[in-house]
């Protein structure tokens, strides 16, 4: 799958390390890498300024995150897809910076050949507040015909702590629908 190459800061990976960080310019669409079935074992995400996850017609084409948020989440998949920890650092976030986990690659097992993906929790945190202030999520993710195709997400919580009205971050609710 094709990424697009538009970084005002580049980004710098480091697998296996909780100091993967994606620098980005406030109006820059970060595109590293597409979900794609084809490639089950490097799947990636769009990032854009806003987050707000909406799911792409095909893991061919990606899902983007846009956003109202203005945070990263960390899923843990439990059928196949793991991605094992985000945080995003509230200060640094408006300074350009999200800082990723260990494991900011997704990787993708059987679960994507029987059409169905379950998204057990998200936690979404600063990096200033990681003690404190995390973010729950619940997502399911639910397969329409294949992930060749679509994917129909059903349904994203997220409920916030005191670092919401700290930030003005609002993060109520999230529908994602291919």
């Amino acid at each position: 799958s094709a990424a697009a190459h538009s970084y005002q800061q580049g980004i710098h990976w480091q697998q296996g390390s909780y100091q993967q960080r994606i620098l980005f310019g406030s109006s820059i669409l970060i595109s590293k890498a597409f979900l794609s079935a084809a490639h089950s074992y490097l799947q990636g995400t769009l990032f854009s300024s806003a987050f707000y996850l909406a799911a792409a017609h095909s893991y061919q084409q990606g899902i983007f995150i846009s956003s109202a948020s203005k945070s990263a989440a960390s899923y843990s998949y439990r059928e196949g897809i793991i991605l094992a920890a985000a945080f995003s650092s509230g200060a640094h976030f408006y300074q350009q910076r999200i800082l990723f986990g260990s494991s900011a690659f997704l990787l993708a097992a059987h679960s994507i050949r029987q059409q169905r993906i379950l998204i057990s929790r998200a936690f979404i945190g600063s990096r200033d507040l990681i003690s404190s202030a995390f973010f729950l999520a619940a997502a399911f993710l639910s397969a329409r015909h294949s992930y060749q195709q679509r994917i129909l997400i059903c349904r994203a919580l997220f409920s916030a702590a005191h670092f919401i009205w700290q930030q003005r971050i609002p993060i109520s609710r999230a529908f994602l629908s291919a």
